[in-house]
């Protein structure tokens, strides 16, 4: 893990937070003692959140555990994957993958609005990290742009 961080670190300012993906077959009931234990060996030099892909994470004790060592957990938005639009250590961290078709599919004007109200109660309260991963024929850019609009207006 050091080397990975250190190797990161080359980002400079970019890196802001690094992000911890667990996949689907991974269980809280199987991981949770071991996640307890890496959690306090990360660097608290950048934020670390959890994007959890499997609903057993979604607990008031993954959510204490996460605050406990200042770490945030992923809100993903996909018809895919579980999610639970949950703030843990003042980090609202979003990814778009697709509101229909995972990774492939354009979001509303409505469904943007939707997240744009959301995300307005969030801004000068968390640190906010919004992340579109809907990039088939260039849709994640024109929602990345709807969507910043909706919020500076």
């Amino acid at each position: 893990m050091q080397e990975f961080v250190s190797n990161s670190a080359g980002l400079g300012d970019k890196l802001t937070a690094m992000l911890w993906q667990f996949p689907a077959s991974e269980h809280q009931d199987t991981f949770e003692d071991r996640f307890a234990q890496f959690l306090p060996q990360l660097p608290k030099s950048i934020k670390h959140v959890f994007e959890f892909r499997h609903v057993s994470w979604f607990s008031d004790k993954t959510y204490a555990l996460l605050n406990q060592y200042d770490d945030g957990i992923v809100i993903n938005d996909s018809p895919r994957f579980p999610k639970r639009e949950v703030v843990t250590d003042n980090v609202m961290y979003i990814r778009f993958h697709g509101p229909e078709k995972l990774y492939a599919s354009a979001y509303s004007n409505y469904q943007l609005d939707n997240w744009a109200q959301k995300i307005a109660r969030h801004i000068n309260k968390e640190d906010v990290y919004l992340f579109f991963n809907n990039t088939a024929q260039g849709k994640a850019v024109g929602n990345a742009k709807l969507l910043r609009e909706l919020l500076t207006d």
